[in-house]
C-alpha cells in the first residue's frame, strides 16, 4: 500500500473506530491518516516461486499491505501498514503468489513494533512459517545499490496511478536506483527525504503503487541471490518522471530490524474504549481506555458528536451542551509509545436531555 504516491499525503494511523466510521488506509485498499502511497506500475507478474518470502499483510478490506518475511516468526513491513491498527486485525498470507490461492498459509499477528523515526516495522506472528527469509543488504554491500544500479520490486497493488483494483498474481518490476540529491530535489517542498534512512528508486512508467507498501526492494548479491534494500514507503503518484519511490532504507536500519528485544507497540486488553460518567446534557462524560499491556504508555482521546469529520473535542472529558442533545456519541482512545499505537473506540451512547 504505497503510501503517497498521489498527493505525499504521510502515512496512516488507523483507529480502530466503528464500521461505518472506518477510513480507507491508502496503499493498498483502506487509506489511513499519516504518510502517502504505493502499487507496481509497468511490470509484469512475477514467475512462479520467484519470491518465496514474499507475504501480504490482510484486514476485513481485503489486501493492505505487502511484507518479506525474515524470521521464521517475524515479517518485515513498514510502519505506516500498522501503527493504530490492533494486531488482531491483521493477518499474513505467505506461501503463495495469488491472493485467491486456497492452499496460502494463513497466520495471525501477536504484537508488532515499530521503528520512531522510520517507515520500518517488525510483525510477531502467532506461529511459524516454513516459508525461507529474505536476506538483507548489509551496509558494506553498497555498491549493490549504488544510483544507477538496477533493482526490482515486487506487490499485489494496483498497476496504474488511478487504478481502483489490487493485483490477484504477485507482481514485479526493475528499477534503477536513482541518487539522493536528484530525490532530494524533488520532493522538496512536498515532503522532506532523508537520505541517511531513506533510498530511491523508479523511472518512468515503472514503480510501485498503493498496495504495494511494506513490500521488498530487492537487488541481486554477487551470488545471485536477491538481497532486500528497502520497504516500499511512499511517493508522489506512481510511476511519474519526476518523482521516484521512496523506501526505507534497509542497511540503514538493521539495528531496528534485528533487534533482539525492540519496544512492542502497546495493546489493549478490552476491545472497546468505555464511556464512564452521565452522558447528559450537563453532565460529565469521561472517555475511560482501560487496561493496555505495554510500556510508556501515552493516550490520547478524541470525541465524536454527531459523527462529523473532525473530532469535536480531544480532550478526556466531555460536558455536552443543550445543543448537544439526542446526538449520537463515541470516544476513541489512541495508546501510544515508542513501539507504536494502537486505537480502540467506545460503543456509541446517546446524550439526553432537552435540545436548544
Amino acid at each position: 500500500m504505497r503510501l503517497g504516491r498521489a498527493a505525499v499525503t504521510c502515512v496512516a494511523t488507523f483507529a480502530i473506530l466503528p464500521a461505518s466510521a472506518q477510513g480507507v488506509p491508502k496503499g493498498s485498499g483502506p487509506e489511513g491518516t499519516g504518510h502517502r502511497e504505493p502499487r507496481i506500475v509497468g511490470g509484469e507478474v512475477a514467475p512462479g516461486g520467484a519470491y518465496p518470502f514474499a507475504v501480504a499483510l490482510l484486514t476485513e478490506a481485503g489486501l493492505h499491505c505487502g511484507g518479506s518475511i525474515i524470521g521464521a516468526t517475524t515479517v518485515l513491513t513498514a510502519a505506516h501498514c500498522i501503527d493504530g491498527l490492533l494486531p488482531e486485525r491483521v493477518e499474513v498470507l505467505a506461501g503463495t503468489q495469488r491472493l485467491d490461492d486456497p492452499a496460502a498459509v494463513r497466520v495471525g499477528v501477536l504484537r508488532y513494533a515499530a521503528h520512531r523515526g522510520a517507515d520500518v516495522a517488525i510483525l510477531f506472528l502467532e506461529s511459524a512459517l516454513t516459508q525461507p527469509a529474505v536476506d538483507l543488504a548489509m551496509p558494506e554491500q553498497a555498491a549493490l545499490y549504488a544510483p544507477g544500479m538496477p533493482a526490482r520490486v515486487i506487490g499485489w497493488g494496483t498497476t496504474r496511478e488511478s487504478g481502483n483494483g489490487t493485483s490477484n498474481n504477485l507482481r514485479q518490476v526493475e528499477v534503477p536506483i536513482v541518487e539522493d540529491d536528484r530525490c532530494v530535489d524533488a520532493y522538496r517542498g512536498e515532503s522532506v527525504v532523508d537520505p541517511s534512512r531513506e533510498i530511491c528508486a523508479g523511472a518512468a512508467g515503472r514503480d510501485s503503487c498503493p498496495g504495494d507498501s511494506g513490500g521488498p526492494l530487492l537487488v541481486i548479491d554477487e551470488a545471485n541471490r536477491f538481497r532486500q534494500v528497502g520497504v516500499v514507503s511512499y511517493g508522489k503518484g506512481c510511476a511519474r518522471r519526476r518523482y521516484p519511490g521512496v523506501y526505507a532504507e534497509v542497511p540503514a536500519l538493521l539495528s531496528f530490524i534485528t533487534d533482539p528485544d525492540p519496544v512492542l507497540a502497546p495493546v489493549p486488553e478490552l476491545e472497546r474504549a468505555r464511556i464512564a460518567g452521565r452522558s447528559r446534557v450537563g453532565g460529565r462524560m469521561r472517555c475511560a481506555h482501560g487496561p493496555w499491556v505495554g510500556e510508556d504508555i501515552t493516550f490520547r482521546y478524541q470525541w465524536h458528536v454527531g459523527f462529523g469529520d473532525d473530532p469535536t473535542s480531544r480532550k478526556r472529558i466531555l460536558t455536552p451542551g443543550p445543543r448537544k442533545a439526542g446526538s449520537r456519541t463515541t470516544c476513541t482512545v489512541t495508546g501510544r509509545n515508542a513501539g507504536g499505537s494502537a486505537s480502540i473506540a467506545s460503543e456509541v451512547v446517546r446524550i439526553r436531555g432537552e435540545r436548544r
